[in-house]
């Protein structure tokens, strides 16, 4: 939602998007990742390779910037502090980009959970936010 690049190569454009919700992913800032020792950066350089380049164009953190038409995001925040950190990084760089954030703290939530209970009967922390979420950008086009 971040690189119009992407969306150019089946015809789209970031504007063209109402909303996006990532909800739970460490994959705001892949050069930070992959330059990580042990499991998480082996794994973000097993699936982005070694060059630095192409890490920091894989980032949608690379991206943000005013006027990119970047639609309003919803924001799971959960787990270590270090992913917290660049959960409110990136939402703060959307809101210096003047793009509308919401970020929900489930804290309690593993990142399984966090893919497992949306939507599930009873859930009451995620599933109400990011419909109330997905309502108001939906009917706000």
């Amino acid at each position: 939602a971040t690189d119009p690049r992407h969306l150019g190569r089946v015809g789209l454009a970031p504007t063209d998007l109402r909303c996006v919700a990532p909800l739970d992913t460490e994959a705001f800032d892949v050069a930070a990742a992959a330059r990580r020792p042990g499991r998480l950066g082996a794994t973000y350089r097993a699936a982005f390779g070694d060059d630095p380049r192409v890490w920091r164009d894989a980032s949608p953190l690379t991206h943000v910037r005013a006027g990119a038409g970047i639609p309003p995001t919803f924001l799971v925040r959960r787990g270590l502090p270090r992913r917290r950190a660049l959960v409110d990084r990136y939402a703060a760089a959307l809101r210096r980009a003047d793009v509308p954030v919401t970020v929900l703290d489930v804290p309690g939530y593993t990142h399984a959970e966090v893919n497992r209970r949306l939507g599930t009967p009873g859930e009451e922390v995620l599933t109400p936010a990011l419909a109330r979420f997905l309502a108001d950008c939906l009917r706000a086009g």
